[in-house]
């Protein structure tokens, strides 16, 4: 595991490298309920790219929570 923290930090950034960390931090947590917590902050969570994307006022920010699964979907799918 610590080879492939290494190689991570040393490997350029790309759009495609999001999918490779949020795998690596998957097989790095522990436990059913970690792993599930984990997965359903990088599905729901609200990001500077989010913000990017679409700009919401404050009282609507729970909408990125519903609108993320949508950006990153229409994200990794505009690649394949």
């Amino acid at each position: 595991m610590v080879a492939e923290v290494v190689r991570n930090l040393r490997r350029a950034q790309d759009s495609g490298e999001a999918v490779s960390r949020y795998r690596f931090q998957m097989r790095a947590k522990s436990g059913l309920m970690g792993k599930a917590a984990l997965g359903w902050n990088i599905l729901t969570g609200r990001t500077a790219e989010d913000g990017l994307w679409l700009m919401l006022p404050r009282p609507l920010w729970w909408l990125y929570g519903v609108l993320r699964p949508l950006r990153m979907s229409r994200k990794f799918l505009w690649r394949a």
